[in-house]
């Protein structure tokens, strides 16, 4: 009988746990909707808001100076959205970005490519972006050149 009884508070927590972890309703559906606390309380939520992803340079000079595009960024949200990082991918170059846009802004990336060392004639180049946006914190950029 008392080897029955030790099963008992297992059984209970076990159930107490399900029941809460699969709540539904509207209050969890609002909890799912709302930003996370410490950016609320920032004073809002950034939204970035791409105008493109990649942009082809056409034909590239081999000094990789004049290799450069800059993409533009928009914030929709209501807090201030931070660009944390810019990653640059092997052979190419970053060469600066807006590291915060107030809500409403548009801020600007600026990327390079360089050719040299380079064995295809076609050249992708992909910057990977970290952003405090809580939708869409990372994103990637694509620039492409061709040499001769």
């Amino acid at each position: 009988m008392h080897g029955n009884l030790k099963w008992l508070p297992m059984v209970f927590i076990s159930l107490f746990l399900f029941g809460c972890s699969h709540s539904s309703g509207p209050a969890n559906e609002l909890a799912q909707q709302s930003p996370p606390q410490s950016l609320a309380s920032q004073g809002g939520v950034p939204c970035v808001v791409l105008f493109d992803t990649s942009f082809d340079l056409g034909e590239i000079a081999e000094d990789g100076i004049s290799n450069v595009h800059e993409f533009k960024i928009a914030n929709k949200g209501t807090g201030v959205l931070v660009i944390k990082k810019v990653l640059p991918g092997c052979g190419s170059s970053v060469v600066r970005f807006d590291k915060t846009i107030p809500p409403g802004g548009e801020g600007t990336i600026k990327v390079g490519l360089n050719p040299k060392g380079c064995t295809s004639n076609t050249k992708i180049k992909v910057f990977d972006v970290l952003t405090n946006d809580p939708v869409q914190d990372h994103f990637q950029l694509k620039l492409a050149g061709h040499a001769e």
